[in-house]
C-alpha cells in the first residue's frame, strides 16, 4: 500500500480495511495492516510511505486470486462511530469559514450552517445544524431521496 503523508499519522498496524483490485471488479478483499514504513518517497513533490497488509479470509478455492503487482484502491478504517447523523459529502458546501447544507423547508431552500465530524468517501457526519427527518437538497439535483439517515444508522467506518 502507498500512504500519503497526511494519512500516515492515522494508520496503525492491526487496522482493518478493504482493497478493490482494478482487475477484479466483483470483489472487495478484507485486509489488515501488518507494517508501516517510515522511509518516505518523494515523486513530483508528493511524499508517500509504503505499508503492507495481509489479505484476510481469502479462500483460494472460491476467490479470484489477486496477482503480485496488481493495482487497486484500499480503504483503511482509521476511526468508526455508530449512531451518527450523516449526509452525502457532496451536499456540504463551504461559505467563507462555514460549512453549509441546503435544506428543503416548506418547498423552499434554506441554507443551514453545519458542524461536521468524520467522513469517508461518500458520507460526512453532522454534529450540529441538522436533525433526523430534515430533507436536504443535493447540488445540481432535486432533494435527496435518502434525506438524513435514521438514527442508529452507522456512518461507514473510516477515512480513506
Amino acid at each position: 500500500l502507498t500512504l500519503g503523508e497526511t494519512d500516515l499519522p492515522f494508520v496503525k498496524i492491526g487496522q482493518k480495511g478493504i482493497i478493490n483490485f482494478d482487475a477484479i471488479q466483483e470483489k472487495a478483499y478484507p485486509l489488515t495492516v501488518t507494517s508501516i514504513g517510515l522511509a518516505p518517497t518523494t515523486e513530483q513533490g508528493v511524499v508517500t510511505y509504503r505499508a503492507t497488509a495481509q489479505l484476510e479470509r481469502f479462500d483460494p478455492a472460491a476467490d479470484v486470486r489477486p496477482a503480485p503487482g496488481m493495482s487497486g484502491a484500499a480503504v483503511i478504517v482509521t476511526q468508526e462511530k455508530t449512531d451518527v447523523l450523516a449526509v452525502p459529502s457532496r451536499a456540504i458546501r463551504r461559505r467563507g469559514q462555514n460549512q453549509t447544507v441546503e435544506v428543503v423547508v416548506g418547498g423552499k431552500l434554506e441554507t443551514r450552517v453545519v458542524q461536521t465530524g468524520i467522513s469517508d468517501a461518500e458520507k460526512t457526519e453532522i454534529l450540529s445544524g441538522l436533525k433526523v427527518g430534515d430533507v436536504i437538497a443535493l447540488p445540481g439535483g432535486a432533494p435527496a431521496d435518502e434525506g438524513i439517515e435514521e438514527e442508529g444508522e452507522e456512518l461507514p467506518g473510516g477515512i480513506r
